[in-house]
């Protein structure tokens, strides 16, 4: 008898403490900043899929890089009108670019170059040369020899503990931390209602988020508090001259501009089931709406309550379909992404009217060694509007990538940034602006 009330207690109390642990487990589940966070975790760990590159083509922190990239470019349509942007697309088309990026970690040196030549003619011959922890520009166009532009402290990020690639994913990791963290309680409301799920109606939880242009800054200052009190993070940064401390707010919305946020999630385990997000400006309202799962769904657009068009998305490892249509159910457009290991093809065509787009973007990896590498992307695309072709050709980018680079940079004539004339500084600052002035003639 005894042995039978003793195991009735320990049942009791293993139950109890299920449901204690269980509950626990429920309320902290059911927090609004729990399931965004859960959500932005989702949105990670797919982003990662496709933006981490394979592991065996990271050759780390002593790097050679020689790379061109080739533009084959045409239109009818602006050669017709005779307007600058023909002359920018047959220029490019006629451009030569050069260029290579080098870094030596063991010798603390880096350097990168860039040629550019239309036809004959010289368009930008630069180099940026860091050398222990001094920074130099070169341009042919200003003056044949280095300019100082004094201290540079990007080495000192890197040592056999931190190679860049780690780096930068710290910032990457830290970035989505700092951003579920800056998250407030109160920025969140709850609500169980009945909502259209896949077109039936469901008992459902929902979660709303709005942000409008205060709570927008008063995250940002979240974030980067976050990384000024991060060593790590800060130091990273620092060596990289990024001055957290020169960050100010900004009018990143307008007085009658927000975002509203809501996810809908099931009652219980509160799995999400559609996601929506409201931009309103003024009297104007755009919708976007996610309905499904990681693996397939339905994505809608609306603009002032309207349907424009709408995606069905189909995912399967690191592939990815969709179809596009319009709001008379029409097909008017398709893409897909197939990824691997050492090769990423995308596909996309649109078809509307009297306009049609079609783009076509791939990136492989060959003649892939332990200490090389060489990769071409290639982005071909075409723009047709009642039947005349606005834009079409394609870019070519070629690299040749080892781990041996080879810096030997002349810096014994050299002349501090500050001693400059007004007209070497201006040539030096207005560079982007001389190069675009002469692609447009």
């Amino acid at each position: 008898m005894k042995k039978k009330l003793l195991i009735i207690v320990l049942f009791i109390i293993l139950i109890s403490t299920f449901f204690i642990i269980a509950g626990m487990y429920f309320v902290t589940l059911s927090k609004p900043k729990n399931i965004i966070s859960f959500g932005i975790n989702n949105i990670k760990n797919k982003t990662d899929k496709y933006l981490l590159i394979s592991n065996d083509l990271i050759l780390g922190d002593n790097i050679n890089i020689v790379g061109n990239i080739d533009f084959d470019l045409d239109s009818e349509y602006y050669k017709r009108i005779n307007s600058k942007e023909y002359n920018i697309i047959k220029n490019l088309t006629n451009s030569d670019i050069n260029f290579s990026i080098s870094e030596d970690a063991k010798k603390e040196k880096g350097l990168v170059s860039i040629k550019h030549n239309i036809d004959e003619e010289k368009i930008w011959d630069f180099k940026y040369y860091v050398d222990d922890a001094t920074k130099y520009y070169y341009d042919s166009s200003i003056m044949d020899s280095y300019i100082n532009d004094g201290t540079c402290y990007y080495f000192e990020n890197i040592n056999s503990n931190n190679t860049t690639d780690s780096n930068i994913k710290y910032l990457y990791n830290f970035m989505f931390k700092s951003l579920k963290n800056s998250l407030k309680d109160e920025y969140f409301t709850t609500e169980e209602k009945n909502e259209s799920i896949n077109g039936k109606k469901t008992n459902v939880h929902m979660i709303e988020l709005t942000l409008d242009n205060k709570r927008l800054n008063e995250i940002n200052s979240s974030i980067i508090s976050s990384f000024k009190k991060d060593k790590k993070a800060n130091r990273i940064l620092n060596n990289l001259e990024i001055d957290l401390n020169k960050y100010k707010n900004k009018e990143l919305l307008g007085k009658d501009e927000k975002y509203i946020l809501n996810i809908y999630t099931t009652k219980l385990l509160y799995s999400p089931l559609k996601y929506e997000i409201t931009h309103i400006k003024g009297n104007d309202k755009e919708v976007y709406i996610y309905e499904g799962n990681e693996s397939k769904g339905k994505f809608y657009y609306y603009d002032n309550s309207e349907l424009v068009y709408r995606i069905n998305i189909k995912t399967k490892n690191n592939d990815l379909d969709g179809i596009i249509y319009d709001k008379n159910n029409k097909k008017i457009g398709e893409f897909r992404l197939d990824k691997n290991k050492h090769n990423v093809n995308f596909t996309y065509s649109y078809n509307k009217n009297n306009e049609k787009y079609d783009l076509v973007y791939s990136s492989k990896y060959t003649s892939i060694k332990k200490d090389s590498y060489k990769n071409e992307k290639i982005l071909s695309f075409k723009h047709v509007k009642d039947k005349e072709d606005v834009i079409n050709g394609s870019i070519t980018l070629v690299l040749k990538v080892n781990d041996k680079p080879k810096i030997d940079e002349d810096i014994n004539k050299v002349i501090l940034k500050n001693n400059l004339s007004d007209k070497e500084k201006a040539m030096f600052n207005n560079k982007f602006e001389t190069i675009k002035n002469r692609l447009e003639k």
